[in-house]
C-alpha cells in the first residue's frame, strides 16, 4: 500500500531499466492460468520510462495525481511493472486520519473513508 506522497519517490534496485504503470480493464481476470492480464493488450498504460541512475521511477505532479486517482476509482487494478516480469499491484494506503475517521463508529460520514 502507498500513501499518496510515496508516488513521487518510487524506486527499484535498477537503472536504465524500462518500467509502466497500467491499469487492467475490468473484464480481464487477474487470476487466469493463461495470463491475459499480463498481456499489454489488456492494459492501459498510465505512465512509462526509464529508471534514472538510483532506479528511480519519478513521476511528474499531475501523473501522480492521475495514478492515485486511478488507484482509488479501480483498487486492485493499478499495476506497476518494474520490468516485464515483474509487477506489483499499486494499492492507496489511509493516511492515519483518514484511518481513525474510517474506524469511529460514531463517525457515519459517507466520505469516513476518503
Amino acid at each position: 500500500m502507498l500513501e499518496r506522497d510515496e508516488l513521487s519517490r518510487l524506486t527499484t534496485d535498477v537503472p536504465g531499466n524500462a518500467w509502466r504503470i497500467v491499469r487492467i480493464a475490468d473484464d480481464v481476470p487477474l487470476d487466469d492460468t493463461d495470463l491475459q492480464s499480463w498481456d499489454p493488450g489488456t492494459q492501459t498504460v498510465l505512465i512509462q520510462g526509464t529508471t534514472g541512475p538510483q532506479g528511480e521511477a519519478p513521476l511528474a505532479p499531475d501523473v501522480q495525481e492521475r495514478v492515485w486517482q486511478a488507484m482509488r476509482d479501480m483498487p486492485g487494478r493499478i499495476f506497476w511493472y518494474l520490468d516485464p516480469m515483474t509487477r506489483m499491484a499499486l494499492v492507496p494506503a489511509m493516511s492515519p486520519a483518514t484511518w481513525q475517521a474510517c474506524t469511529d463508529p460514531s463517525n457515519l460520514a459517507a466520505d469516513a473513508c476518503r
